[in-house]
């Protein structure tokens, strides 16, 4: 125990280098599996291992079919005229991403909140076909 108070005291830094290595040898990090989600609606098949390539490719498509205002109305407040319009760490992180008909889509989401957006947006907005592969 006398041991312990000594590195405590004078070599605190070295100490809890030692106790995080040690606690990441005995419990490693599990990696999170990405989701990999393709899809087909409106006549395209998105497949990319990418999901966030796949959600932006329907976006694009989508709004270059409908008015902002009726998406906006599915999406709230992940899609607008004007980047300004997100977050800070939005746009920190550089996840306002410009669709083809020049409006701002936030991507800065969980997967399942993207997934619930392409389903809202099938369902309600286009009323067509949705079949996740």
């Amino acid at each position: 125990m006398n041991k312990l108070k000594y590195l405590q005291e004078n070599h605190q830094d070295d100490l809890m280098l030692l106790v995080d290595n040690l606690y990441n040898q005995k419990c490693p990090k599990k990696k999170k599996e990405k989701t990999i989600c393709h899809f087909q609606a409106l006549g395209n098949t998105y497949n990319s291992d990418v999901f966030v390539r796949n959600y932006i490719e329907f976006m694009d498509h989508v709004t270059s079919i409908k008015p902002l205002d009726e998406v906006s109305q599915v999406m709230k407040k992940y899609i607008s005229d004007n980047k300004v319009h997100f977050s800070e760490a939005c746009l920190s992180k550089k996840q306002a991403i410009k669709l083809k008909s020049g409006h701002y889509l936030n991507t800065f989401s969980a997967t399942d909140v993207k997934v619930r957006h392409i389903k809202k947006i099938c369902k309600e907005l286009l009323k067509c076909d949705l079949k996740f592969l």
